[in-house]
């Protein structure tokens, strides 16, 4: 099992649990499906903030804090929260803000669900 930083960005007893109530050679597809499926709402927050597409970045913060609830991943989860409350106040500004900072925690998470999924297939 990985340990260290990597773990640390993400709840390893959700991982477990979620190995346990499907199967563990399933969690590699299902942490793929949610890097990808994380990675194109990033993507289109992203590129709604020009405009300040609040309503979009609303809803896909709101899928993706949802979704990585389900992965362990508490700081894109706590940060998508963030995120989808401050597009609701319509505060742009805020939501900008906290871009960089979701983007770290994704980048961190993807490192950590990747070691997870090394671990169980070595």
């Amino acid at each position: 099992m990985a340990t260290g930083n990597a773990m640390e960005t993400i709840d390893p007893q959700i991982l477990a649990d979620l190995e346990r109530d499907t199967s563990r050679d399933l969690i590699p597809e299902l942490v793929q499906l949610y890097l990808d499926t994380a990675a194109a709402r990033a993507g289109r927050m992203t590129a709604a903030l020009p405009d300040a597409d609040l309503a979009v970045i609303a809803s896909e913060a709101h899928a993706l804090k949802s979704s990585s609830a389900t992965f362990g991943a508490f700081e894109v989860q706590r940060l998508s929260l963030k995120i989808e409350n401050h597009a609701l106040e319509g505060d742009a500004a805020a939501v900008t803000a906290l871009m960089p900072e979701l983007s770290r925690a994704m980048a961190a998470a993807n490192t950590a669900l990747r070691a997870y999924v090394d671990d169980l297939t070595e």
